[in-house]
């Protein structure tokens, strides 16, 4: 029988420790997330161009929305607050904002929903911001073309030079058995 030393014991200590404090974080982050992104563009047709992200951090207790923009290829703005706001809870807030257009416009969010920001601008979502508008906003529609040209390179040519390497050999085995049988029949 084996018996864990006084060191194992520890480390598995430590561990459950770790792993005890990082469960704790992620649900922590998960049921008190008071952050919600709008991702804004303008709407010509089909075409999709990026205008402005639009992070808002939520107080209940305080009453009061704070937020900043993220315009693409420009620093995020300085911190700004809703004018005549009010929070319900976290998905149900609304006030007036100076500084997301050129114009005061009323920000609402109604069961998790932000209001839509007015004439041919929309709210999108994440995947769209990222990916649907040109230009693009970031290097993510780059990098995910650079990681799937690199998987489709090293890991399905490789693979398919293997699986038909494998045929050919089957192939001039079942070539070379027969010939060998037909060579016995003489």
């Amino acid at each position: 029988m084996l018996i864990p030393s006084k060191k194992n014991i520890e480390n598995r200590g430590v561990i459950k420790e770790i792993a005890i404090f990082l469960l704790l974080i992620f649900c922590f982050s998960c049921f008190f997330n008071n952050e919600k992104t709008q991702y804004i563009v303008f709407k010509d047709g089909k075409k999709l161009q990026p205008y402005a992200k639009v992070i808002y951090k939520v107080s209940v207790e305080r009453q009061e929305v704070v937020y900043w923009i993220e315009f693409p290829d420009k620093e995020r703005s300085q911190l700004y607050k809703l004018k005549k706001c009010i929070v319900a809870n976290l998905n149900n807030w609304g006030g007036e904002a100076d500084f997301i257009l050129l114009w005061k416009i009323r920000v609402e969010v109604v069961n998790g929903k932000i209001s839509s920001p007015g004439e041919s601008l929309v709210n999108v979502d994440w995947f769209r911001w990222h990916f649907s508008t040109d230009p693009s906003p970031s290097y993510l529609p780059t990098i995910f073309w650079g990681v799937l040209l690199f998987v489709t390179i090293f890991g399905v040519i490789p693979v398919v030079a293997i699986v038909v390497a494998e045929w050919i050999r089957i192939r001039k085995e079942k070539i070379a058995a027969k010939n060998s049988g037909n060579s016995n029949k003489k």
